[in-house]
């Protein structure tokens, strides 16, 4: 048999180019198959969507201890609270002869604050009453309340401010009519409220006079980012006639509610005693119900006949409310509620007036006219 040699090396030659490229052409096929490959044959099992946690809203049931704060055997009317920390507390208000008094709780127990009295060295003398205490921290406290002045048969008040550095009390204003409220809106930005109209702005150095209707008592004054308001009530014949709203732009006050006091008890529209500026930007104020005030925008958040006095939170929803017969309202983030405290037998009725929390323990102070109560709740 012959063998053409030449035709067979190029037949050769070609068989081999052909299985190269084949060759070429399946690699590349592999290639682009290679991922849909190893999706099949790596298939994980499906994953479940995240789903955070649900966080639950704050408790309201709370175990509770009480003290009984008196002095010497005195009665006390305390009314208001400053508190720096749990183991740090103010309380201030009267005794049974008039005269103004300051508690303070250390963790342990209480203790009369002897050192605001002159017999102690201090700056006030007897004459002098007090309404309320506020504070930025330990070392800057304030106190407002009123001189007695003895006019032959009859008595007036002389309007105070007094502050406490952490080393010593003073007295830093006196004159005007009764002062009873503080708000402070940082060190160098606090708001006194009082009798006849009378509101003053202190800024670290100089005391301001505001002067509105001499007519209106304050009943509260707080704030946000944008407005000062004011709650105040005007008296006819010693008797409140009216309950009023005013708010402060910065430039000057105006008039921004007002109701008739024969109406508060079935159709309050507004709040004119202590407020609370939630973090979540509304501000919160009381009265005969709890109203939010969203710009212009006054909600009825909670309506009720009883008369609320104070309010507090820890957060935008932990804000607690108290006011007459033990009365405390709690907004959890949801609704709100009511939250118990224990009766106390022997007593007469017994009404809270200021309230602190910080999420886990609540502070409360109230009094039945007699004797002044201090609620711890955990």
């Amino acid at each position: 048999m012959l063998f053409r040699t030449g035709k067979n090396n190029e037949l050769t030659e070609r068989l081999s180019a052909r299985l190269r490229r084949n060759w070429r052409r399946g690699m590349m096929l592999l290639i682009a198959l290679l991922p849909m490959l190893l999706g099949i044959t790596c298939k994980k099992e499906p994953t479940e969507p995240y789903t955070p946690p649900v966080e639950q809203p704050p408790k309201r049931d709370y175990v509770w201890t009480m003290d009984t704060l008196t002095q010497y055997g005195n009665s006390y009317t305390y009314r208001s609270m400053y508190v720096v920390s749990d183991s740090d507390i103010y309380v201030c208000g009267l005794n049974s002869w008039g005269e103004g008094a300051i508690d303070h709780y250390n963790g342990q127990k209480w203790a009369p604050v002897l050192s605001l009295n002159t017999r102690y060295g201090g700056p006030l003398d007897d004459s002098y009453n007090l309404s309320t205490i506020a504070g930025t921290d330990k070392n800057n406290i304030y106190i407002v309340g009123g001189r007695y002045i003895y006019q032959g048969t009859t008595t007036a008040f002389e309007g105070f401010i007094g502050h406490y550095d952490g080393i010593k009390w003073s007295r830093i204003y006196l004159g005007g009519p009764l002062l009873n409220r503080i708000y402070i809106r940082s060190k160098n930005e606090i708001y006194f409220g009082g009798d006849s109209g009378r509101v003053i702005n202190y800024d670290g150095v100089t005391f301001n006079v505001m002067q509105l209707d001499s007519k209106l008592e304050a009943t509260g004054i707080g704030g946000n980012n944008s407005y000062i308001y004011l709650g105040a009530a005007s008296y006819v014949n010693t008797l409140w006639d009216s309950v009023y709203l005013y708010r402060y732009d910065g430039n000057g006050w105006s008039w921004f509610a007002a109701q008739a006091v024969t109406e508060l008890n079935s159709n309050a529209k507004f709040g004119f005693r202590k407020s609370y500026h939630s973090p979540d930007g509304k501000f919160y104020n009381v009265g005969y119900g709890i109203f939010s005030l969203v710009e212009d925008v006054i909600t009825n958040e909670y309506k009720t006949s009883h008369s609320l006095i104070g309010i507090n939170g820890s957060s935008s929803n932990n804000i607690l409310v108290v006011g007459a017969d033990q009365r405390i309202l709690h907004w959890n983030g949801i609704n709100w509620g009511n939250i118990y405290t224990p009766t106390i037998d022997g007593t007469w009725s017994i009404n809270f007036y200021d309230v602190w929390t910080n999420g886990k323990v609540i502070f409360i102070i109230g009094n039945d006219s007699y004797r002044s109560y201090f609620f711890k709740g955990k």
